[in-house]
Formats: structure tokens, sequence, C-alpha cells
């Protein structure tokens, strides 16, 4: 199955320490939460809560199947600096699996979760309650 919800208008956005605004800007955290209430999932917050969502182990070039829209994805690209990316489109494989990525100096973009590390920690977020 192939899904993907409309995401486009938030690529080439500004990295903006702390921010979620889709126009202004936003970091890595904030696109996790601007996806979050776009797809009508619980808005994980300021700060990630491990204790408030499903967190486990993924290997993401083997498991692509088992992520969801929404889903963030959290791994650590050198020792000391931990990074997030929301899930905003599925595939087959990881090569298609696309995540919104925000990072300081560059604009925002979707990158394929195969460039992602190995093994990554994968939070998933309830459905909002109306």
């Amino acid at each position: 199955m192939i899904a993907v919800f409309s995401y486009l208008d938030l690529l080439g956005r500004q990295f903006v320490k702390a921010g979620d605004d889709p126009i202004a800007g936003f970091d890595c955290w904030g696109a996790a939460r601007i996806v979050a209430r776009r797809l009508g999932l619980q808005d994980p917050g300021p700060a990630l809560d491990p204790a408030a969502v499903d967190v486990r182990l993924v290997a993401l070039r083997a498991e692509p199947r088992a992520l969801e829209l929404g889903d963030i994805v959290k791994w650590d690209p050198r020792p000391g600096l931990i990074h997030v990316a929301p899930i905003v489109a599925l595939g087959r494989s990881a090569a298609s699996v696309m995540a919104l990525h925000a990072r300081i100096g560059h604009e925002s973009c979707a990158v394929p979760i195969s460039l992602f590390g190995r093994e990554c920690a994968v939070y998933r977020l309830d459905k909002a309650v109306p």
C-alpha cells in the first residue's frame, strides 16, 4: 500500500530553532508537531515524552511496512546528537518511505528513510481526541 498526504508546502522552509510554524519555519521536532496536527494525531507537545507514546525499535531498511504516516523516527547521526523526522509518505521499500527533514543551516526537504541508520526508535502517536 502506498500512502501520502499533502506536505509539499512544508518543503523549502527555513530552519528555526524551537519553531513549529509551517510558514515561518521549524526545527526537526517542530516538523513532527506540524505533521501530527495535519494528520489529526495527538500533538506530541514541546518535548518528546516517551511514556506518552508507543516506542519501539524498527530496522528501517527491513521493516518499512511497519511504519505509518506521522510516525516519528528518532536516530543518533553522531554521538551527542539526537534527530527526529516525521514520516510523510509510505511505500513498499525504505527508499520510497519519505520523512520530513529539518536541520540547522538547511531548508526542509523530504528524504528517504534508507538514508537513516540501520535501527531507529519509532514513536507512534495516538489519534487526537476531538
